[in-house]
């Protein structure tokens, strides 16, 4: 019978510590990214067009630029430098906060975005039933 609890116990561990992503995997911080750059993409173009083009209803840079009057030049240009800038974002300097006890691995990254400023990144990742990987985000200013 103790032989038997061993091998269950390993047998249980084993399949929980195969469950649980880290935060450096490959897979893990493409998905983080995908997701920091949706997150991003609109806030980056209101504040470079606040900036650079005089557009007096540009009150938030949480809105959606579809809020505002952009002429087809102006968001031609403000699409293009966000999309260079966002090309150019990698993760690092990653942090894992916490992987022990649970399913997921909780993790965090700081960059430095032009006209965003300093920005923190927290985003946790586990395996669906299907092990699939599925990641949550939430980005904050520092």
């Amino acid at each position: 019978m103790k032989k038997l609890s061993l091998v269950l116990f390993f047998i249980f561990f084993s399949c929980n510590e195969k469950n649980i992503p880290k935060c450096n995997d490959k897979n893990v911080k493409q998905i983080a990214l995908t997701i920091l750059k949706q997150k991003l993409n609109y806030p980056l173009i209101l504040k470079y067009s606040n900036s650079n083009f005089e557009l007096s209803d540009v009150e938030s840079a949480d809105a959606s630029p579809n809020d505002y009057v952009f002429t087809v030049k102006q968001r031609e240009i403000a699409e293009k430098y966000s999309k260079g800038i966002l090309d150019s974002i990698k993760l690092s300097n990653i942090v894992t906060i916490n992987s022990n006890g649970s399913n997921k691995c909780s993790c965090e990254s700081h960059i430095e975005i032009e006209y965003l400023g300093s920005i923190k990144i927290k985003y946790e990742a586990h395996l669906t039933d299907d092990d699939e990987t599925f990641v949550t985000l939430k980005v904050t200013n520092d």
